[in-house]
């Protein structure tokens, strides 16, 4: 019996196919519908053009990794959209929440806070109440967005900047709840047994927490998280710089009572944020 390659010398019909191998079983091992050996080797003759064959096919298997490589799920898309968008919106809805704060940006306590809400227009106080409400929204997330930013380069920076961002950003609905309260005694009037009430709960030890976590927890977060990002170059330089440039103008609004100091800090984080979500908007392959 002949083999398959004397077949097809006998027959003058050779294939030319640079990709193509084929078997040769043994003539007995044939017959019995079973093979002891499996021998593969390339047609006689056909080695330049095998070569060239295997060429073309690593160069289509490259360019189909290449349009692999280019297909982004859409999922991963919204995802980042999202976190550029709070990136960029918790700045500027926090520092236009501190611009109709009626007591100008930092409460004074007590009384004071009561009757700054009484002497202000209904109008600053609602869009103070609204800006407020949707910062929970996005503050959190703001933090998670930069941290994702720097976490490949600067692990260790990104990652304690970011639960920093995260202790002093959630418990900002706390405060929410304590400005609708005083909004609410402003509107029916102030009294002696209101404002002990509002000192009282001012005072305890659970909300003391809150707080000292917000002022904290965002300070620490902002100047960390622009510290990595700088270290990642992930963003320009003055970016950064304006990132951590403006917690310690927060910081020192507090004790001046300088409202005007913790809403240009916010300013400054804002700028500084817009390049980041411009960052978080490319795929990951640009």
């Amino acid at each position: 019996m002949f083999t398959a390659s004397e077949r097809r010398k006998k027959s003058g019909t050779a294939l030319y196919n640079p990709c193509e191998y084929f078997c040769e079983y043994e003539s007995d091992a044939f017959q019995t519908q079973s093979f002891h050996r499996l021998e593969v080797r390339p047609l006689p003759g056909d080695i330049g053009l095998q070569e060239t064959g295997l060429r073309k096919g690593l160069a289509m298997l490259s360019h189909q990794s290449d349009q692999q490589q280019v297909i982004y799920p859409a999922y991963r898309k919204v995802q980042r959209a999202c976190l550029a968008l709070c990136m960029v919106l918790a700045p500027l809805v926090i520092f236009l929440g501190f611009i109709f704060d009626p007591t100008g940006g930092v409460p004074p306590g007590g009384s004071a806070t009561i009757a700054a809400f009484e002497t202000a227009s209904p109008l600053r106080v609602q869009l103070f109440l609204f800006f407020n409400v949707i910062t929970p929204y996005f503050f959190p997330l703001s933090y998670l967005g930069l941290g994702l930013l720097a976490m490949k380069r600067s692990p260790w920076l990104a990652t304690i900047g970011t639960a920093f961002g995260l202790i002093g950003s959630l418990p900002w609905p706390v405060f929410v709840a304590q400005e609708a309260t005083v909004k609410n005694i402003a509107q029916i009037g102030s009294s002696a047994a209101f404002v002990t009430l509002f000192q009282h709960v001012s005072s305890e030890w659970a909300i003391l927490l809150l707080f000292v976590s917000w002022i904290v927890g965002h300070l620490l977060g902002y100047i960390l998280l622009g510290i990595a990002l700088a270290r990642a170059r992930v963003i320009p330089l003055w970016a950064s710089c304006l990132i951590i440039a403006g917690p310690p103008f927060q910081a020192v609004a507090y004790p001046t009572h300088l409202g005007l100091l913790q809403i240009f800090g916010f300013v400054l984080v804002f700028i500084g944020s817009i390049p980041a979500a411009l960052v978080a908007l490319k795929p990951p392959h640009n």
